[in-house]
């Protein structure tokens, strides 16, 4: 009769349909992420990268006591910095409480080890301090050199004459070096003078072509802009032109 199979055509019309069809693919399980640790160190919330810093750099309050020549110093954690993929400490040091006494700015270069960090060498004199022992006032510069810039600020009144100088100190791979010291930055007469008007002078240092130039513009009492530029070593910088005429003490 019409519409039946006999059983051997239906068995040979299901082995056919057997083998047509492919055995599953079994999907590839995904690689595992993998993770760049000074990446996943700089994704941290900076509290908690300098946190991480202080603990190995300062196990214990008496390894923030050290002396440099014949001077002790305490060092108080500031703020961690980075320079490329470098990690830098940027600490605070508090000298001896005398009047001609300077503090210090010390740095520490550390290395990203997992989720902490390493020690891998320190700069206990990076930047001068200023009076009575004084860690310097310091602001970082990305604006100067290709590599980050730490502006510190010293100075202290004399006889009622107050004095401010600037140091800047590229943070290079290699270790902090001072590409300009002793920039006249500040002045006041405020101290000294008994009759008349005082004279005060504020600098304020102005970037240019990174790694070429920059300037300290004056206002105040003196009015006026010295130029900088690097020097022919490729390390300094040094006046270029004529400098403003700015009282000293």
């Amino acid at each position: 009769m019409r519409g039946w199979i006999g059983t051997g055509a239906l068995a040979a019309a299901l082995a056919l349909a057997g083998c047509d069809r492919q055995p599953q693919q079994q999907a590839d399980a995904p690689a595992p992420a993998v993770v760049d640790p000074v990446a996943a160190m700089k994704a941290l919330d900076p509290a908690t990268q300098l946190a991480r810093a202080v603990a190995v750099v300062f196990p214990d309050e008496r390894s923030r006591a050290v002396r440099i020549a014949d001077q002790s110093y305490v060092l108080t954690p500031a703020r961690l910095v980075w320079s490329g993929d470098r990690p830098i400490l940027v600490s605070g040091g508090q000298g001896d409480d005398c009047h001609a006494c300077a503090g210090t700015l010390v740095v520490h270069y550390l290395k990203v080890a997992d989720d902490s960090f390493t020690v891998e060498r320190a700069f206990p004199a990076a930047a001068a301090g200023t009076s009575f022992g004084g860690a310097p006032d310091w602001q970082l510069r990305d604006d100067i050199a290709s590599v980050p810039v730490v502006e510190a600020r010293r100075g202290g009144t004399f006889q009622g004459f107050t004095c401010s100088r600037a140091q800047l100190v590229a943070l290079t791979d290699g270790g902090p070096v001072t590409i300009a010291d002793d920039l006249p930055i500040g002045y006041s007469d405020a101290g000294a003078v008994t009759d008349g008007k005082a004279e005060e002078v504020e600098g304020t240092i102005v970037a240019g072509a990174r790694d070429h130039d920059f300037a300290i513009r004056y206002s105040g009492g003196v009015t006026g802009t010295t130029r900088y530029e690097k020097a022919a070593d490729g390390a300094a910088y040094t006046i270029s032109g004529k400098p403003a005429a700015i009282p000293a003490c």
